[in-house]
């Protein structure tokens, strides 16, 4: 008996959860679109006020007036140093960097996830970058690294590097 009663109380909270999760589903889907969307826009808001984006295999394509103005590559390196980390690439079709996005990581707090925008503006760097720029950090190459991070800088560069040669 005094085990009955825990297990019916585990019982209807893993069924109350279990709703929960099937009626919440639909919202936030909408909303991983809805921002998904936002990002897409906000990253090639140089090229075009009223872009119209398509999504294609690996990514997206960005036209303006019926000319593809840029793409968008969905790019996961597994180099970082906890793991992989995802990110969004836009360029030009003469494959000039236009924004870079992480989208997920798992980079140490404090140090690696400095390649969030919303932590550091480190990622900006590569805004304006094209095939002639040297893809290794300083003072090999043009990327500055985060200082304790070396391993997660080096995965974003070539990650990035990675997406115009393809």
């Amino acid at each position: 008996m005094k085990l009955l009663k825990p297990a019916v109380l585990a019982l209807a909270c893993a069924l109350l959860l279990a709703g929960l999760n099937h009626q919440t589903r639909g919202v936030i889907a909408e909303n991983q679109k809805f921002f998904e969307q936002k990002l897409l826009r906000e990253m090639v808001s140089r090229e075009t006020s009223s872009p119209d984006i398509v999504e294609t295999p690996g990514g997206f394509e960005v036209s303006s007036d019926e000319a593809i103005v840029a793409h968008i590559k969905r790019m996961t390196t597994a180099q970082g140093y906890n793991g992989d980390i995802s990110m969004l690439v836009a360029f030009t079709p003469e494959k000039q960097v236009l924004s870079v996005r992480v989208t997920r990581h798992r980079e140490t707090a404090g140090i690696g996830d400095k390649i969030d925008i919303t932590v550091s503006p480190w990622i900006t760097q590569f805004d304006g970058t094209d095939s002639n720029t040297r893809w290794a950090l300083a003072p090999a190459g043009d990327i500055d690294g985060i200082t304790g991070a070396t391993i997660t800088s080096r995965a974003v560069t070539q990650a990035i590097s990675e997406v115009l040669i393809q």
